[in-house]
């Protein structure tokens, strides 16, 4: 069963996306910023991330600017939700390693083919590459990261 964080700082959207893949038969964890998304990770990578782009602390551009560029997190496929629109995000987020962008409103089924289609594409694993010995220090790389 594949897990997916949604990191959204509007819990309404957090409540119904999680109901929504949770009928789908998906595991759902929760962050309502990107630090809060950040220590999530390093603690157990996601398969796929559902990422806003405007929160508090830290923005969802930053956070998957720094997702992409560790190593042992660059391989999770990320799906942008957000109410900024297609233009500049769009290119600024594929640049950044987005596997796509879905803009609010939107339609939590639309979302799901998203996310099938983000599963189908990701890399390997960095636990499948190296078997999991490098799981470890994750959390602590991700948090060095985002205070430089």
């Amino acid at each position: 069963m594949p897990t997916i964080m949604i990191v959204d700082d509007d819990a309404n959207i957090r409540a119904v996306l999680k109901y929504r893949f949770e009928r789908e038969d998906y595991t759902v964890r929760l962050a309502s910023n990107g630090l809060e998304a950040l220590a999530e990770v390093g603690s157990q990578r996601p398969d796929v991330i559902i990422l806003d782009l405007m929160m508090p602390h830290m923005d969802g551009l930053q956070f998957l600017s720094l997702l992409k560029n560790n190593p042992q997190s660059q391989c999770v496929p990320v799906i942008v939700l957000t109410a900024l629109g297609r233009t500049p995000y769009d290119e600024i987020t594929r640049q950044l390693g987005a596997a796509g962008l879905v803009v609010k409103p939107f339609s939590p089924r639309h979302l799901v083919e998203e996310v099938k289609k983000a599963l189908d594409g990701a890399c390997i694993s960095t636990e499948r590459r190296w078997g999991g010995s490098q799981e470890s220090n994750q959390r602590e790389d991700l948090l060095e990261l985002a205070k430089s």
